[in-house]
């Protein structure tokens, strides 16, 4: 499937020019991912966004975030949320940082035990070999 670069182009250069807004660790948001190369995880639909969850804030303008996905996934690269009354998954391995004008709204806050267990399956995804 030929993957529509152009069109994302065209979002992207008017996502440059967005606002940010205040964002605190644990925030799962929509977020303006992309189209992206090969398997890395793009946004869906006409915008490209997907929702992902921050779990390191560098800064206002630059974060630390996981894609979510409901599609169903098992193994190290993955950890399941119950979010929103549906089951979604984490994608672990496509961790990935983000100027904060990618982020286009907020769909709630995690708790501070559900993003430790989180933060601790990357951490140790991370120093495997």
């Amino acid at each position: 499937m030929e993957k529509d670069f152009d069109n994302w182009n065209e979002i992207k250069k008017k996502t440059q020019s967005s606002s940010r807004a205040p964002v605190k660790v644990g925030e799962i948001y929509w977020c303006k991912l992309g189209l992206n190369i090969g398997v890395e995880q793009d946004g869906k639909d006409i915008e490209f966004q997907r929702p992902v969850l921050i779990i390191k804030k560098f800064s206002h303008e630059i974060v630390l975030v996981i894609p979510l996905t409901t599609k169903k996934h098992e193994g190290d690269w993955y950890f399941k949320l119950n979010l929103f009354e549906n089951n979604s998954y984490a994608i672990l391995n496509q961790t990935k940082p983000i100027d904060t004008k990618r982020l286009i709204s907020s769909m709630g806050q995690i708790s501070d035990t559900e993003l430790s267990k989180i933060v601790d399956a990357y951490c140790k995804l991370i120093k495997s070999q």
